[in-house]
């Protein structure tokens, strides 16, 4: 009598799985401070949208800027609106942006200014081992 055990391939049927990579990549939170330019935040939130390194987050604080970016944002559900009830200078604004990326599980935080954008594999090139 043989010792040992047979395998019928039948038996052992994947179930269809799905698979992300998000959650092997370092997650990357973009923080943009808006004050009274809401067309050109909106503009830099969108070139990080497009940006070909996926594990990202965009948070955009407003630094009591009246300039109604909360609800032009409205259309942009992907980005997390922070508004600020005071102006709280440029680090205060995006101390409040940083913080909310660390309460997130950040791995890095990268702070954009308003009125710039980044090329579409700038994240992924920063992030980089």
């Amino acid at each position: 009598m043989k010792r040992g055990f047979s395998l019928k391939l039948e038996n052992l049927k994947r179930k269809p799985q799905t698979f992300s990579l998000r959650k092997f990549m370092k997650k990357v939170f973009v923080v943009i401070l808006n004050y009274c330019v809401a067309e050109l935040t909106i503009k830099s939130a969108l070139s990080v949208k497009k940006s070909t390194y996926k594990n990202t987050e965009i948070i955009v604080v407003d630094n009591n800027s009246g300039d109604e970016i909360g609800e032009k944002l409205k259309d942009f559900p992907e980005v997390e609106f922070i508004p600020s009830k005071e102006n709280l200078g440029y680090s205060g604004g995006n101390n409040l942006g940083i913080k909310k990326a660390l309460l997130n599980g950040a791995d890095y935080i990268f702070i954009l200014n308003s009125d710039a954008t980044v090329e579409s594999g700038a994240i992924a090139s920063l992030v980089e081992e």
